[in-house]
């Protein structure tokens, strides 16, 4: 970890999940300025030829890509050790040559497999000669405050930071790019959003026929996911590997949808188009990143409408005004406040509820929700979270608290825009004082939860599984 303070929950469930004993995890706080972490020379000195190093990411091996590269080449090559990185499929040296030789090859063989992206990691510097990400003071700070965040090159949330093109990725091994151009000037020449779909204009249909029709021209550039917005184009493409000038080949995809789409519309229509120069692409860099921008453009029509619409459940509710909620304490929130004047249970589970169990946990959970019971809780724990999933599957009313603050436009996560649509969700953080930017912390949101459902006449659960069977504790 980067500070003393920081929570390491996320890397030690990870690790967990996969049956590795509290014992054998090393955990390090200590500032990020140079690799001289006592946990890691422990972990270093006691493993021996044919042991097993798993990390949660890539960078916990190092601070930049030259070290990671030699303190890989070092254990593999030299000590005779295994090593494992949890969020790259691709980097486990027990399944691939290259990586058990101790080079660090980080090919991609298939579309849907991807570079993995390195949470809390820094992007490479691009390839136009910029200086590299980690000479900019905002993005030093970012990776050291919140390791577990994905600094990837990808721009659907606003927690993901990006870079233009990899300097230093061979994109002839294979890629997966999230390619964006819009109109210049910006207008809504495409056609606009009505009830979360794209309506399209007369120059919007000949964009997408153009698009269909490019798709199927090439197999250079792949084209496995689009969508067309009122004044943009998104664009996901993959570039199969063994390509000589792939960068060349998307150029010329994408040049080829502009050009026609820019020639079509003026001979038919009579309608000028202007351009973007060039275009913005991100190395979508795993199979998580991958599914995540598949989702975004998806749900973009959706999210826009959302966003923008004439109800706009997305833009921030500030302080939330709610009977249960207590006196003097600062809330805000996204989606549909009224859920509050429900009865909340608020719902607590361990982590040491096995995966097994989930389901039976969702099972009587959703006996609640058919009682008229809204479910709220922070739905971080392994747990909690494949719980909350199974609880949307069946069209639960779900309270998500967090504990940092919202913005002042929440952006949607994966599936959250179709629950914010149906307005059975609300995203809801206390902050310590008004106009701040501090949270109340992990413990301080959970004990209100209770408190709120206990004032609204509702009950706190709190599961845990002892012995094997699940032990269930209400108050209220």
């Amino acid at each position: 970890m980067s500070s003393a303070d920081q929570n390491a929950t996320r890397q030690l469930d990870a690790l967990e999940k996969i049956d590795i004993a509290r014992a054998n995890i090393f955990v390090d706080h200590k500032s990020g300025r140079d690799f001289d972490h006592p946990a890691w020379q422990r972990l270093v000195d006691k493993v021996r030829r044919g042991d097993l190093i798993v990390v949660t990411s890539l960078d916990r091996l190092g601070r930049d890509y030259e070290e990671i590269g030699e303190v890989w080449r070092r254990l593999t090559k030299e000590r005779g050790v295994d090593i494992r990185v949890l969020n790259v499929e691709l980097l486990d040296t027990r399944r691939r040559a290259p990586c058990g030789a101790g080079d660090l090859d980080l090919s991609i063989d298939e579309e849907p497999a991807g570079l993995a992206a390195e949470p809390g990691g820094l992007a490479p510097p691009c390839s136009r000669r910029c200086k590299p990400a980690s000479d900019f003071p905002v993005v030093r700070r970012l990776a050291q405050a919140q390791p577990d965040m994905i600094y990837c090159a990808l721009m659907p949330y606003e927690e993901i930071q990006h870079f233009r093109r990899y300097h230093g990725y061979d994109y002839s091994r294979g890629a997966v790019v999230f390619a964006t151009f819009h109109l210049e000037p910006r207008q809504p020449l495409f056609g606009r959003i009505e009830d979360g779909r794209m309506v399209y204009s007369a120059v919007g249909r000949i964009a997408a026929a153009v698009i269909e029709k490019e798709s199927h021209r090439t197999r250079d550039a792949q084209l496995k996911s689009w969508v067309v917005m009122p004044d943009h184009i998104h664009l996901r493409i993959y570039l199969p590997p063994g390509q000589a000038a792939p960068l060349k080949k998307l150029g010329q995809f994408i040049y080829n949808v502009k050009a026609w789409t820019r020639n079509n519309a003026q001979r038919e229509l009579g309608v000028m188009l202007g351009w973007q120069k060039n275009y913005h692409d991100w190395l979508c860099l795993s199979r998580e990143v991958i599914e995540t921008v598949d989702k975004y453009i998806a749900n973009n029509p959706l999210k826009w409408s959302l966003m923008h619409g004439p109800h706009a459940p997305l833009r921030l509710v500030e302080p939330v005004k709610a009977a249960v909620l207590p006196r003097g304490e600062w809330w805000t929130a996204a989606g549909n406040v009224g859920l509050l004047d429900g009865k909340i249970a608020a719902v607590r589970l361990s982590r040491s509820i096995p995966a097994r169990l989930h389901g039976e946990v969702a099972g009587r959970l959703m006996t609640a929700v058919e009682k008229g019971f809204i479910l709220a809780g922070t739905w971080i724990s392994p747990c909690e979270r494949e719980v909350f999933a199974q609880l949307v599957q069946r069209g639960a009313a779900v309270v998500r608290a967090s504990q940092d603050p919202l913005a002042m436009v929440y952006r949607p996560k994966g599936d959250e825009p179709q629950m914010f649509a149906h307005g059975n969700y609300l995203v809801l953080s206390r902050v310590a004082a008004p106009g701040t930017a501090r949270g109340v912390g992990w413990h301080g949101i959970n004990d209100a939860l209770n408190a709120i459902a206990l004032a609204g006449g509702g009950l706190g659960i709190y599961v845990k599984c002892e012995g094997g069977r699940l032990r269930w504790s209400r108050t209220g």
